[in-house]
């Protein structure tokens, strides 16, 4: 099917039968396209710096007509058509040549799309700006094209990498694939796994193409081939616990749940990352011990060696639901009071990212917790003198000190939070900066957004804090007595639960003070013994 796509002159997507809405649609993302076009290049971006009435200009002609609303309402309806949700189809755009996209006798292609998609994000970053022009509606149904244009985007970018890869370590290219495919749909699920093997070059051919293999098989083989060929436990970083696939064991990623959290993967060695960032700073817990590992029972346990470290003694609250990001299966059709339900619970996502981080509502309730404990208890938490007054603002946990890293509880919090977020070295900032303030203010400048930065890369997580009192970013699956162990030839901590004979693989996890080795030498000088863990 590949070789087919790839020899073919242009490739014509056929979206399904016209009617009023789709017209409407191709007339609208032709004219938007052309819009974004005629921009000078300072008006492209979410900093308008000084061009607010250039902006609002362009604003008004794209919400003009008799009834401006409307073809955005097409739009995105046009969007919610079947095609744009399919695994198959990054397949099939990314190896075609060119693309245009058909109903009826209308016709746009990739890049009208894309221009598209970047209007539609610049009025959801500024027409709150243009307050000299309002029309009812208007951000409603800008939040939710936003919403359902983002798999455009998504396969702009999946051209992007396909077409540019150069994959240094074996099986990144595959596991990349399958980041790109994660919340598509599929017939049948071994699709998600093979379409991806079509899009991942030499890597795909580590995973043959058997329909009659259980599916359970199927995902699981394809994890361990990836786990023996990158010498890494990148691929771990996509379970998401318990797997909906019956039997299927919880080191494998379950490719056919579209419904698990999108959690960006904490920065660690052997993955192909964007060129922009900064990839000497990733982390690595367990310095540059050997990597090791293997399988068992019939492949289904997967034996590890590591130590066990700590205990997790408290868990928050789960990390906010991210709205309008790509890749997050979105709602079919046009229904208006979804898409007002989705802008108020959008709204509130806001909120809740507000409370995560300027009110330290994840710390405020782990003091709350503190209150059933014994004063002696978190020892790595320094909180002589202090006791915890929930008037008070997040300013009252800077008098409580955290050991490990010898920085006030808030400092240590913010980093923590932040932990999951690769910065672009352009902007002159690292994967990990020195100064989680520095940080922040870069962030919230006008062109990008703190709330998508943010509630993207906190959505599926929690905070935790361990028995010694070490805090962490686990997934949002974890509990209460769920153990952390060092895992030798692992970048990251795991978090584990004890099951039968085994540990059930509840996700990687961000422990602020051991990430860089720290706790590793305990193991080194036998101080913390190693010892085999089955992962079942």
């Amino acid at each position: 099917m590949k070789e087919i796509y790839a020899d073919s002159f242009e490739t014509v997507v056929w979206l399904g039968p016209p009617d009023e809405m789709s017209y409407m649609a191709f007339s609208k993302i032709i004219s938007l396209s052309e819009s974004w076009n005629e921009r000078p290049t300072y008006l492209k971006t979410r900093a308008l710096n000084g061009h607010l009435q250039e902006y609002t200009n362009f604003l008004r002609s794209e919400f003009s007509g008799e009834d401006p609303i409307q073809p955005w309402h097409a739009v995105h309806s046009l969007s919610s058509r079947a095609w744009f949700q399919r695994a198959w189809v990054v397949q099939e755009i990314n190896v075609a040549p060119t693309t245009i996209f058909l109903c009826g006798d209308r016709a746009v292609d990739m890049v009208d799309l894309l221009n598209t998609r970047q209007v539609i994000v610049q009025h959801c970053g500024c027409m709150e700006m243009a307050t000299d022009f309002k029309i009812i509606g208007m951000k409603e149904v800008i939040s939710s094209v936003l919403m359902i244009s983002g798999m455009w985007q998504d396969l702009g970018e999946s051209i992007v990498r396909y077409r540019s890869q150069t994959s240094s370590t074996a099986g990144s290219s595959l596991i990349a694939a399958l980041d790109r495919l994660r919340f598509k749909y599929a017939t049948e699920p071994h699709d998600k796994v093979y379409a991806a093997r079509g899009l991942a070059g030499t890597d795909g051919q580590m995973t043959p193409v058997d329909y009659s293999l259980p599916i359970k098989t199927v995902y699981a083989s394809m994890a361990q081939r990836l786990i023996h060929a990158s010498q890494s436990f990148y691929i771990l970083a996509y379970c998401h616990y318990p797997p909906k696939v019956l039997d299927l064991p919880t080191w494998a990623a379950d490719w056919s749940d579209t419904s698990c959290p999108h959690r960006v993967a904490l920065p660690q060695e052997g993955f192909q990352y964007h060129e922009s960032l900064n990839q000497e700073k990733v982390y690595h817990t367990t310095k540059e011990s050997e990597f090791y590992v293997r399988f068992e029972h019939g492949n289904r346990t997967m034996v590890v060696k590591g130590a066990w470290f700590d205990r997790l003694a408290f868990t928050s609250s789960s990390g906010i639901r991210s709205y309008g990001i790509a890749g997050v299966p979105q709602q079919k059709g046009l229904d208006i009071q979804a898409v007002a339900r989705d802008a108020e619970e959008a709204n509130q996502t806001t909120m809740d990212y507000i409370a995560i981080t300027h009110k330290a509502k994840w710390l405020r309730e782990w003091a709350l917790f503190l209150s059933d404990q014994e004063a002696t208890s978190f020892p790595m938490i320094d909180r002589t003198g202090w006791s915890f007054n929930p008037d008070v603002g997040r300013e009252t946990f800077k008098q409580p000190f955290y050991s490990p890293t010898e920085e006030d509880l808030l400092s240590a919090y913010l980093t923590t939070l932040i932990a999951d977020v690769m910065v672009d070295q352009d902007k002159g900032h690292e994967i990990r900066v020195p100064s989680t303030q520095e940080y922040i203010s870069w962030v919230i400048q006008p062109e990008i957004s703190l709330e998508e930065v943010f509630s993207f890369r906190l959505e599926g997580r929690a905070f935790a804090v361990s028995d010694l009192g070490l805090i962490a970013l686990v997934p949002a699956e974890a509990r209460a007595h769920d153990l952390i162990a060092i895992v030798q030839g692992s970048d990251l901590p795991f978090i584990l639960r004890p099951s039968g004979n085994g540990f059930s693989f509840i996700g990687q996890a961000y422990v602020h003070g051991i990430m860089d080795g720290e706790t590793w030498s305990l193991v080194e000088d036998g101080t913390v013994p190693l010892e085999e863990i089955p992962i079942i």
